[in-house]
């Protein structure tokens, strides 16, 4: 018998238990395929119908409103990085459904949803079908951090993920020789936007450039690649005009404009194995960083973290294309710790991108442990599967523990998680309160959801995000001046973040200021809304007068 058929014969003879599948794997695949995607949904509308918005949330929404009317901003109030292509996305769906808070967050929740399916299109290039849809699940629904993120309103994550995660894509099908212009003019549109919306789609520059690298090597015809490059040059700066306009008025301000911390960079390299990694794992507790299991939690961050380090070995070791997802993980701690900011490990959103990363990790790792294992490929499926489950777990009892322990933060039904707030817009409207001083905490929260019937600005060492609501609080001849009485802020769920926090104009309680009122001998009427007070003078005092700690005498 020739060699070359004995070969064959004991290819096939080894080849023939592969072909094997599992009895209900299919069935299994399908159960947490499409449960898990339904948990991720429901977490995401629990959160966005129950949890109040911010005056952070407020300050794209009043961009959104701004749209609307013609106005556009470069970037997020008051700073000079944060682009606004995701509060556009946002007018846009007011122009739809109304100007809302749940309305702005079920955009953001919507930009979640196409991360998930660029995270699952892209695991088709890299692994089996099935193992790829259990990827995109796992990036949708797990961990709880990510999932609450989800749905926060930032102003530029959401699209900036969505750029990254389309960057990957399209240096995959460019790797795949689809070298068609319109795939180059994607290309470099998402590299212009997301450089536009943040500097943070850095995290998906590594695996884009490695894909690209490997692409051109790969190239019969270098000529090809000129004309696409061209397009996908000017495609990048099309996306990032906002970007160069903004900057070639401000002395390129974006390049400077970097928030002061005082943790090195060894710190926040520190911060992001101890807590951020732990978070993204679903192990660690949004807010406190308590780890969700108790005294499980070291069995389980061992059993997990041996887990990632064996995929991400795994796709190293495989190469190509799974090894640019795998440096892509490798690169990210260094990229997390370089932004000055990353320090603020709590609320996870610094450290969020990692999340299709490492979905993408475990289905290629997954599937390369069961080819080298000699395993049937259902193996993949059913291993892929439990991984899920079990991440998926943990990121409903991480939320749960999240909910319980911040309960007063919640609304107690179903419904718009604004509406007290909204009434207590109305009632000052009624009571002839047009322009006022607040807290940051409730003043911009109160203009995006007057709908600009009224004008709220902050003082002193508060953060002023509109320059023409200030203005026009300063040429009102007497505005008021509002704050929250805590035994009310927390009728309905906590409206203005924290009452410790949102008391009055730079820190200012009422009593501090009527005391301030009664020694300039000033009169002064009190406006009751219930969650809110409104002190309005007899006469126009200075923020320095008013005794702001913030404001200087010619303030």
């Amino acid at each position: 018998m020739p060699s070359s058929v004995v070969a064959l014969a004991r290819s096939g003879a080894h080849a023939r238990p592969r072909k094997r599948s599992l009895p209900g794997s299919t069935t299994i695949v399908g159960i947490v395929a499409v449960g898990g995607a339904a948990i991720g949904l429901y977490m995401r509308l629990w959160l966005i119908f129950h949890a109040p918005t911010s005056s952070d949330v407020a300050v794209v929404g009043l961009m959104a409103q701004g749209a609307l009317h013609g106005h556009f901003n470069a970037f997020y109030g008051g700073q000079a990085y944060g682009g606004t292509a995701e509060p556009i996305l946002i007018a846009l769906a007011f122009r739809i459904f109304g100007q809302s808070g749940v309305v702005a967050e079920l955009v953001v929740g919507t930009l979640a949803a196409v991360a998930a399916v660029l995270t699952q299109r892209i695991a088709l290039r890299l692994v089996p079908p099935k193992v790829a849809l259990l990827a995109g699940v796992l990036a949708w629904a797990a961990p709880a951090v990510a999932v609450r993120d989800s749905v926060r309103v930032y102003g530029f994550r959401g699209v900036t993920l969505v750029c990254g995660l389309g960057l990957i894509l399209a240096a995959l099908r460019l790797l795949d020789d689809q070298k068609s212009l319109l795939i180059f003019l994607v290309l470099g549109l998402l590299a212009g936007i997301g450089w536009w919306s943040s500097p943070e789609i850095a995290y998906y520059l590594v695996p884009t450039a490695v894909l690209l690298g490997a692409a051109l090597v790969r190239t019969r015809d270098w000529r090809e690649w000129w004309a696409g490059l061209l397009v996908a040059v000017v495609g990048a700066i099309v996306g990032s005009l906002p970007w160069i306009w903004a900057n070639a008025a401000s002395g390129f301000a974006s390049l400077h404009d970097t928030q002061a911390t005082t943790v090195s960079f060894s710190g926040r390299l520190s911060i992001f194995f101890r807590y951020a990694l732990p978070m993204e794992f679903g192990l660690r507790r949004a807010d406190d960083g308590a780890w969700i299991l108790g005294s499980l939690h070291l069995i389980a961050l061992m059993v997990i973290l041996a887990a990632i380090i064996a995929a991400l070995g795994l796709s190293l070791a495989r190469g190509g294309r799974a090894m640019a997802i795998g440096l892509g993980v490798l690169a990210f701690p260094i990229l997390y710790a370089i932004s000055p900011a990353s320090w603020a490990w709590q609320d996870g959103r610094y450290a969020s991108y990692l999340v299709p990363l490492l979905a993408l990790t475990t289905a290629i790792g997954v599937c390369e442990a069961v080819r080298r294992w000699n395993r049937p490929p259902p193996w993949s499926d059913m291993v892929m599967s439990g991984m899920v489950a079990l991440l998926v777990t943990l990121a409903v009892i991480g939320l749960w523990q999240v909910v319980s322990i911040e309960s007063a933060s919640y609304t107690s039904r179903w419904g718009d998680p604004d509406a007290p707030t909204v009434a207590a817009a109305s009632k000052l409207e009624r009571s002839g309160v047009a322009t006022a001083y607040a807290d940051y905490w409730v003043a911009y929260k109160l203009d995006f959801l007057s709908d600009g019937r009224l004008n709220i600005t902050t003082v002193g060492y508060e953060d002023d995000r509109s320059p023409s609501i200030n203005a026009a609080v300063e040429r009102s001849k007497h505005p008021a001046w509002i704050f929250v009485p805590s035994r009310e802020a927390t009728i309905d769920g906590i409206q203005f973040t924290a009452p410790s926090l949102a008391v009055g104009p730079d820190t200012v309680t009422q009593a501090q200021f009527t005391t301030t009122l009664d020694r300039l001998g000033i009169g002064y009427r009190v406006v009751d809304v219930g969650i809110l007070r409104a002190v309005i003078p007899d006469r126009t005092l200075s923020p320095h007068e008013a005794g702001m700690p913030g404001a200087g005498p010619s303030t």
